[in-house]
């Protein structure tokens, strides 16, 4: 059961990347998790993820915005072996608990920002209207 399960897991989390452009780690994790331990499961999430969004780069090369990638690759220099650290040395359940806060948070951040944004630009129409 387990040999359809796992591929049928990462063929909706590669498609939600796809989709979203982000979520693969998000929809697998936690799925794969019920399944196999977590010293299988991050790593095989690390190379589907890695291995998804060299495709999707290759891809959608021209739309890249050189800037925020590299952003994005100097972020995950340090974060990555900081992440190993806490794989190693961090006990799994309270590693995974905040997993899940900064999940969240961060999740919240982005709506409230966006939220934010949406207001602002109803503002500014508003006002360019009064003028």
């Amino acid at each position: 059961m387990n040999e359809l399960l796992i591929p049928t897991i990462i063929l909706l989390a590669g498609f939600t990347q796809s989709l979203s452009g982000f979520g693969l780690a998000l929809v697998s994790m936690p799925l794969l998790l019920r399944i196999i331990d977590f010293n299988k499961a991050a790593p095989l999430v690390a190379l589907i993820s890695l291995i998804t969004s060299i495709i999707l780069a290759v891809y959608y090369r021209q739309s890249l915005k050189l800037k925020e990638v590299s952003r994005l690759i100097w972020t995950s220099l340090i974060g990555i072996p900081l992440g190993m650290l806490a794989w190693q040395n961090i006990e799994e359940k309270l590693l995974l608990t905040f997993l899940g806060f900064i999940s969240i948070r961060t999740k919240l951040n982005q709506t409230v920002l966006r939220f934010v944004k949406k207001r602002e630009r109803g503002r500014s129409s508003l006002s360019s209207l009064a003028d």
